[in-house]
């Protein structure tokens, strides 16, 4: 294995801020949960009630995971559904050269629909309706990510437009555009051909996290890295603006805010924003009217939001202790456990191999949720295996 790719998997194994390195690097597997909710604390909603099924009446937690792929040595990252299709990206570790690759939601027909010729590298990969978009950077000096196009069923790839953007990925697609982003930059693409536009940047003197396309409106935080690394504010920009200042929607002043967290997540459902870490908070999508979902604790471990279904929120943990998966409205109404034990979550890739670490592999399908898991290595190997997993939404 090459010093780049033991790099990546120490990356794996760290914690730190922003882009960067996942917080959720274990190799350990975990198991599924078979009694309680596997967090040691005998609650299923973070609301401290001592059930394990999210509904208060002690009941234990016996709802487990279904896997949906082989482990495989390959990092498998940028997972979408669409319909009764996964598409996902996998990459090698030793060489950083990875191909998309689709496979039936429940595990049959897997394939391989697009490999990149020579060093050109796949770096982001979205399926939406029947197509899949992705960005591949080419091979120049300057190298550039170039947008394309390609079947949901397989075919081959068709360039949109002539121009690309300088990084980063793909984080929403709508009917009409593509948008893209690169540590505090927002890049708007039209689906037919176009010059790439610019919607905004990010403000607040950091990098930009938790991209969240949503209706009319893109949300994200802003922070700081380093030994003070935190989120700052809540920002919000019309996804149809050119070379827009985002307007604030609140700071976080103190850290025990809930969203203070650099770890924690941001998610919009049709009429809230919630994020936290530990304690999940939801406000109005203009940013008022603050409302404590639960409060939680460092023994019970993170619970941060990692996927939206209309106003359902799914929220779970990192790392140990185990943690079960659980949905909830975005007033924090109706938890109930999706499975007992996610094991370790893997995190979204930028770049094509350095992960995200508040951007976790969870996608909500029709009627299932799906998600990337790391486990231990193939043949008990010491690197890391990853697998895809799904369970009753």
């Amino acid at each position: 294995m090459s010093l780049r790719a033991l790099l990546v998997l120490s990356l794996l194994s760290c914690v730190c801020v922003l882009t960067g390195c996942g917080d959720d690097g274990s190799s350990s597997d975990g198991g599924a949960g078979t009694s309680g909710d596997g967090d040691g604390d005998g609650d299923g909603d973070g609301d401290g009630d001592g059930d394990g099924d999210g509904d208060g009446d002690g009941e234990p937690c016996d709802v487990d995971r279904l896997e949906v792929t082989e482990p495989d040595e390959h990092l498998l990252s940028n997972l979408s559904v669409s319909g009764d299709t996964l598409v996902f990206l996998s990459v090698d570790l030793a060489t950083f050269l990875g191909t998309i690759e689709s496979v039936t939601t429940d595990g049959e027909d897997p394939q391989t629909l697009h490999t990149p010729q020579g060093q050109r590298r796949v770096r982001s990969v979205m399926a939406y309706e029947d197509t899949i978009y992705f960005l591949e950077e080419n091979e120049e000096i300057v190298s550039t990510y170039e947008l394309f196009a390609m079947p949901l069923a397989g075919g081959t790839p068709e360039r949109i437009g002539d121009s690309g953007v300088s990084g980063g990925l793909i984080f929403g697609i709508d009917g009409t555009h593509i948008f893209t982003w690169e540590s505090s930059i927002v890049h708007r693409i039209a689906i037919d051909g176009g010059a790439v536009e610019r919607v905004g940047e990010a403000v607040g003197g950091g990098t930009a996290s938790n991209m969240r396309l949503s209706g009319d409106d893109i949300f994200f935080m802003s922070g700081q890295t380093g030994s003070n690394a935190g989120m700052r504010a809540t920002y919000r920009l019309d996804k149809a603006a050119t070379d827009a200042e985002a307007d604030k929607l609140w700071d976080f002043p103190q850290q025990d805010d809930p969203c203070f967290n650099a770890l924690g997540g941001l998610f919009a459902t049709p009429t809230k924003l919630v994020c936290g870490y530990f304690s999940l908070a939801s406000r109005e999508r203009d940013g008022t009217m603050e409302e404590i979902l639960f409060d939680g604790d460092v023994l019970t471990g993170p619970k941060i939001p990692m996927a939206v279904d209309g106003e359902n929120v799914y929220y779970g943990g990192t790392r140990l202790p185990p943690s079960p998966l659980t949905r909830m409205t975005s007033a924090g109404e109706d938890h109930e456990v999706v499975v007992c034990d996610t094991g370790t979550i893997g995190n979204k890739v930028a770049n094509g191999s350095f992960p995200i670490q508040n951007a976790y592999e969870v996608v909500v399908g029709d009627a299932e949720i799906y998600w990337v898991e790391q486990v231990a290595g193939v043949d008990g190997e010491a690197a890391p295996a990853f697998i895809i997993r799904r369970a009753a939404k």
